[in-house]
């Protein structure tokens, strides 16, 4: 079964000598993050909608996250970025 990994890197708030000492916060980012699930694309509009970076919204029943507002004498365009699996990361630190 291919999984998507959410690999959290270099955050001292993460350190710990051994796995139970973190398991809940592990958790609750867990919680929290599972059920996410993102359309990647690009919507024009004429005018902005007080859209901005950082906001979820809804698009032809997509969830789209805003990850790029761009403003132009044309209109804004909203950028989702993103792929439906990521390749493996080999940028961990075997030191840590």
């Amino acid at each position: 079964m291919d999984v998507n990994k959410y690999i959290i890197l270099n955050n001292p708030l993460l350190y710990a000598d051994n796995n139970a000492e973190i398991q809940g916060v592990v958790n609750t980012i867990y919680n929290q993050i599972k059920n996410i699930s993102y359309a990647p694309g690009t919507i024009e509009l004429l005018e902005d909608y007080g859209i901005n970076c950082g906001d979820i919204i809804k698009c032809d029943g997509k969830t789209f996250y805003v990850m790029k507002k761009e403003i132009t004498n044309a209109g804004v365009t909203l950028t989702c970025v993103g792929s439906q699996e990521r390749t493996e990361s080999s940028n961990l630190n075997k030191e840590i």
